[in-house]
This record gives C-alpha cells, sequence and structure tokens, in this order.
C-alpha cells in the first residue's frame, strides 16, 4: 500500500529531525549549552537539525534536513565550511525588544538619521519580538 511508504518515510524523517540532536549540539536551545540566551527554546520541528552554537556569536543553528546534506564544522574555527550541496542553514535569533522606525530632527534622539528624507519613516517606536529563525547564508536556487 502506498500508505506504508509514507509511513516509513514519516518515521526515518522524525528519526533525523531536531530530537536527535548532531554534532554535540543540545536538543533545545536555552538549555545550559546556551546561557547567553535563558528562556529562549524551541520546541522540536521535524525536518530541523541542529548544528551547535555558531563560535562567534553563539546563537543555535540548524540545518533543514532535506534542502542538502550537512555542513561540517571545520575542527579549528569551528565555522562551516559551505559547498553548494550543503543545506540551508538557520540561526536561532533570541526574541526581545527592539527600536524601529528612524527621525532626523533631534541628533540626541534615539534613531537619528540625518540622511532620512523620508517623512514616513518616523517615528521610533519600541517593539517586541519573539525569537524566530533566519537563513545564516543567502539561499541558492539548488536549496
Amino acid at each position: 500500500r502506498w500508505s506504508d511508504g509514507l509511513v516509513s518515510h514519516t518515521r526515518w524523517f522524525s528519526a533525523r529531525s531536531l530530537t536527535k540532536p548532531r554534532c554535540g549540539s543540545s536538543p533545545l536551545p536555552g538549555s545550559p549549552r546556551t546561557p547567553r540566551f535563558p528562556g529562549v527554546g524551541l520546541l522540536p520541528q521535524e525536518g530541523l537539525i541542529p548544528l551547535g552554537p555558531d563560535p562567534d556569536s553563539g546563537l543555535e543553528e540548524f540545518v533543514v534536513d532535506q534542502s542538502g546534506t550537512t555542513p561540517i564544522r571545520d575542527p579549528v574555527t569551528r565555522r562551516f565550511r559551505i559547498r553548494p550541496e550543503h543545506g540551508f542553514v538557520l540561526v536561532l535569533i533570541p526574541g526581545g525588544s527592539v527600536w524601529i522606525g528612524a527621525q532626523r530632527s533631534d541628533p540626541d534622539g534615539r534613531n537619528y538619521d540625518p540622511t532620512l528624507f523620508s517623512k514616513h519613516a518616523g517615528p521610533p517606536f519600541q517593539v517586541q519580538l519573539d525569537p524566530y529563525l533566519i537563513g545564516k547564508y543567502e539561499a541558492t536556487q539548488a536549496q
């Protein structure tokens, strides 16, 4: 039956997901491996494979399983050696408060931009962002 193949594929896909960490990373960011971002977590996502933290930022990185092969970290620098066949790498950005908008009237004020020509850009205001995933590199057509 066609459903047997689907069930088999689903089990294989789940086994490679966030519940099965790779590269020695923790399955849930926000664990003791990432004390810089307490409370930032990510529920298991099928097809999202942990790669561990970036050596410079400490932000947790993941690869989208079916977008290509898993990139390998350089043993010395701990940075990825990205190749065309590698999958799409995502970075977990912690949420928080951020000011958006700009203004050009007060040089001592928040988000001052003297080159601002649009009257529709301001005023600056604060927003709260939830944690989110963003691509670390530009996406290729192959990905």
